[in-house]
Order: C-alpha cells, then structure tokens, then sequence
C-alpha cells in the first residue's frame, strides 16, 4: 500500500515538474482549465507559501464549489481543473474558505439541495494532498434554513482544523454564526449563535486569539444604521450583554471591516455619514474606525476616531492589523475623479488611536476602476500584513496617464506607509475583463499570491499569480522530490517573529504527527498537528498573538522519533 502512495506522490510531481508561475503578465498561470465560466474565487494560504482557491464552476447543469492548490512553485497540487467539493446535483453558490492550519482548507457555501427556494450552509474539509476529509457531499452547518436572499458569509481559521462561521439571511434579517471541529462536527449551540434578530444589514468577524470570535455588524435602530459588537467564546457562549455599541452616531454608519489587535481585542473600521447632518450642504461618506479590549472596553473614542473626512466621498474600507497592535485601513476615495479617476488610499493607526500617515490618508493608486475593484464584497483589494507589518493592495485599473494600460495591478506597502514598487503600482496581468481579485500573503518571503476571474479566451476562467518581493512576478523552481528515509523538521521561519510563524516539515513516509507548542516552563500551550499526515513537505502555522513576546519551543512527534526547537516571539 505504501509503494503504491509512493508511487501516485511521484507521478503527481512528475506530471506537474514542468509547470511553475509564469513570468509574463499576460499569461499567468490558468487554474480552471475546463469549459463553462468559472467566478467568484476565493483564497486562503497553504502555509508554505502557495494559494488554495474556491470558486463557483457553471461547466455543468448546475452551479458546483470547485477548488484547487497551488504550491510555492506554481504548481497545481490537485486533480486539473480543480476538485469537486460536494458531489450533489443542486446549486453551490458564494464560497468562502479558510485555511485548516495543516496545509488543507475548509470551504464553505450556500446550496440549494433542499429546494422551495431555500438555502442551507454546508462545508468540506480538504487535506493537503488533495483528499475530501467529511461526507463527500458536505456537512450541513446551520439549523434553520434560509431564505434564496443571500448577502454575505464569511468564515475564519480557528484552532488547528477548526473553523467558524458567520451567515445572514436577507429574507428575515438575522445573522447566526457556528463553530465546526476538525471533523466537520457542529459544536456551538445547536440551534446556532443568534448574534442579532433585528434588522441588521453588512457585517463582519474577527478571531479573539482564544477559539472564538468578535464580531460586527450594522443595524437599524429608528431611522438610523448604527454599528454593534459581540464576542462569543470558544464554548460558544455570548460574552456581553448588552452588546457593545460601536457607533450610534446620526445617520448610517455601514459596512464595518475587522482584525485582531494582537493583545486579545478588536479594531473596526466603517463608512460613516454622519456628515449628513453636521454638514448637510456637503455631506460625504467618511471613514471612521474603533479599538475595543477583550472585555469590551472601548478604548478609543465615543463613537470612534475619525480616519478620513475628505469632503469628497470614501467607500469599501479594508481593516488589516499591522503586527505592531495597530491597523493598515484602506478605502476607495472619490478625491480624485475627474483628474485621474479613483483612487485607494490609506492610513496606518497604532493602539492608542493615533494616524501616523498623511493626514486623511496616503494615497497608494490612482486611476482605479473601482466598479470592478469593490465588486462582491467590498473586501477583497487587500492582503494581510506581512512579517514586517507592511501590507500588499490589489486593483483593476490604469497604469499610464493615457489610459491605454489596463489590467490588475498591485503595489506593496511598508509599516511606515512608503510605497515599495513603481508609482503606478505592478502588473499582475494585462489586459480587461477581469473581476474579483483575492489576494493573500505567500508567508514568510514577503512577496503575495494572487487569483481572479478572467475572461481573456471567451468563458470565464479562473487565473492566479505570484508576486515576489522585489516586484518581480514568480519564477520559483520547483525542489526535487524527497527520497530521503528521515523526517526533516525545519527552524520556524520568520524567527524571531509577531504574530504567525510557519513551521515546515517533510516526511519520508505516511505516518502519525504530533507538532505541540510549550513555554520556557515546559507547559503545552497549543496543538498545532496531531494525527496522520501523508508523505512529503508540509507546514503549518502558529498564530502567537494571545501570547506573550519571549522563547517558546516547538516539539515534533513522529513514533520514536523527537525534536524540539527554539523560537522567539517579539512584539
């Protein structure tokens, strides 16, 4: 049996040895090599440095969630064209995915096996090498079922194999979120955590860096939207009652975005029009944004700080933590239409609440198309901070004053707010017809991974690319395979680092792992892999933010084989 892994582990490898990440914008790497169109991709890290990706594929009769892996050398892992991740025969729509923390993923979607018009959420656990983990048509997640009104969904990362999710049905105007093990099984309250059953329109959630979540979300309250918060724990439980009041300043307040603060709180950012009243000659929407701690304290501003109250309009805010207790809060900005269209701009706060970048935002790129760059979610222009604090921003848009260069551009920004590429930004890929860019960090090398949906052949297909450091788009070769007959466990890399490290390891044969995190005391903290894990390279990640800078070790297990390094965490 082992001879025969062994064997599909080379040819897998050996038929995927000549492909790697293209080097010409204008070919990049096609993911979705099937006919039929293929859109709204999402993605997460595989925590070695590659991208894994969702999306919808309408090849067939009915809409299906397809997904695919592709590693740090640009090579597709998994079967080509992508894996199926339920085999029903009804509608798979608006996939969300988050990483299992063991080189796999966890997708999420809503589908319509139930019929009536209705909607149910269901989820699949895919491993690292490609295997379906639960059911093989999914696990149902939600209790109740929804109404055909869908809006919005989002998933996070919980501990390693667990994830949680947060759901709202337009049709009755509540909200639920759930918690999934690392075997698909349902274990917050069965009826699911009712977070609002009010009218409650956009909203968000963020990890509490102790196996649970915070969350925000708009409501209406009179005439008004005002912005709330809550926080459930790792048992499920609401933490605070009465809720949290954000923001119930006059008029709306919409669309809030969030991170983790590092030190076990939350920061928000939000469009504000509260102008509409102050100044109702020249209303505008603004960005405002908020700092709460663990117990619910609002550690900034009555109402929140503002970010940017430019008279000209601000829309689809991005909130990223910057590793050093603050947020990197990008926005589109309306200041410029008329000279060079839409802009991004940006500003950097730190944990007290204070803008360190120009004020009312540093603009990153200009002539943006920002009909196709906030299309879907409004969230999806931006990537999270490196290990340095710096962040990357996507668009659609112009290079060249022009206007003849189009296509997806990116530029990289360090913690201080200088822009680290060209002026006009980087081309990802040339050329129009394109939509709904997800972008993610590639891990410790600084450099991102991109995917979108492109229609340069026709059809829509599913397209993605890597961006190294410098700029230069990926041209990693691929390792060759190991043949070795010892594990190999890497030194965490970055090292020292704030928050998230990754680990890698190499197996030379299928086995049962065990990587666990300890202290200077030698107490556990935290179980990063525990169970069998195939043959070959792997890494995970260590989200240290609930902890304390200093030295921690990590210990791997393989049957009688034991290593322990060191690592040092620094905030």
């Amino acid at each position: 049996m082992k001879n025969l892994i062994l064997f599909f582990f080379l040819l897998v490898f050996s038929t995927s040895g000549f492909s790697q990440w293209s080097t010409n914008p204008a070919v990049n790497n096609l993911v979705s090599n099937v006919s039929g169109n293929h859109q709204l991709v999402a993605t997460c890290p595989d925590g070695a440095g590659g991208i894994i990706m969702a999306w919808e594929d309408n090849s067939g009769s009915s809409v299906k969630i397809k997904a695919q892996k592709i590693n740090v050398f640009g090579q597709p892992v998994w079967a080509s064209g992508g894996i199926s991740v339920c085999l029903s025969g009804f509608d798979q729509l608006t996939p969300s995915i988050c990483t299992d923390a063991a080189g796999g993923a966890i997708i999420y979607w809503a589908d319509f096996r139930t019929g009536g018009g209705s909607f149910d959420f269901y989820a699949q656990r895919i491993r690292t090498d490609g295997l379906i983990m639960w059911n093989s048509n999914g696990i149902k997640v939600n209790n109740l079922s929804a109404s055909s009104l869908l809006y919005q969904t989002k998933c996070i990362a919980a501990e390693a194999g667990s994830s949680i999710i947060l759901w709202g049905d337009i049709g009755s105007y509540k909200f639920y979120t759930q918690k999934l093990d690392a075997f698909g099984v349902r274990v917050w309250d069965a009826a699911d955590v009712l977070l609002s059953s009010n009218w409650q329109s956009y909203f968000d959630l963020c990890y509490d860096g102790g196996k649970g979540a915070f969350y925000c979300w708009s409501e209406l309250t009179g005439s008004a939207f005002d912005l709330f918060a809550q926080h459930v724990n790792a048992l499920g439980n609401i933490q605070w009652s009465p809720r949290k009041t954000v923001s119930d300043e006059a008029y709306f307040q919409y669309y809030p975005v969030m991170c983790e603060d590092q030190a076990g709180g939350f920061i928000v950012a939000w469009n504000d029009l509260r102008s509409f009243i102050y100044t109702p000659l020249t209303p505008s929407w603004d960005i405002y944004a908020a700092h709460f701690n663990s117990a619910g304290d609002n550690l900034w501003t009555l109402n929140g700080i503002p970010v940017c109250t430019n008279l000209k309009d601000q829309y689809a805010a991005t909130c990223i933590s910057d590793l050093h207790g603050g947020a990197h809060i990008f926005w589109i900005d309306f200041r410029s239409v008329g000279v060079s269209g839409y802009s991004i701009f940006g500003q950097n706060v730190d944990f007290n609440g204070n803008a360190h970048w120009t004020f009312d935002g540093k603009k990153i790129a200009d002539k943006v198309d920002y009909f196709v760059t906030s299309e879907g979610d409004f969230k999806r222009q931006i990537a999270g901070c490196d290990a340095l604090g710096g962040a990357i921003v996507c668009w659609m848009g112009y290079y060249d004053a022009g206007l003849t260069q189009y296509g997806l551009l990116t530029q990289k920004i360090d913690y201080s707010g200088n822009t680290q590429w060209d002026p006009n930004g980087v081309f990802a890929s040339t050329g129009s017809l394109k939509k709904h860019p997800s972008l993610i960090f590639d891990g410790g090398s600084g450099g991102c991974n991109i995917a979108w949906t492109d229609a340069r052949s026709g059809n829509f297909n599913i397209y993605a690319q890597h961006i190294k450091s410098n700029s230069a788009l990926g041209n990693n070769k691929p390792k060759p395979v190991y043949t070795g007959t010892k594990d190999i466990i890497s030194q965490n890399y970055p090292n020292p680092f704030n928050p998230t490290t990754n680990i890698a390891f190499t197996l030379a044969n299928d086995a049962k792992v065990s990587i666990a995190i300890f202290d200077m005391s030698g107490r556990e903290l935290q179980v990063l892999v525990d169970g069998f894990v195939t043959a070959g390279d792997h890494s995970v990640t260590w989200n240290a933010s609930n902890y304390a800078s200093g030295t921690y070790f990590y210990k791997f297990t393989n049957g009688n084989n034991v290593e322990v390094k060191k690592m040092f965490l620094v905030k």
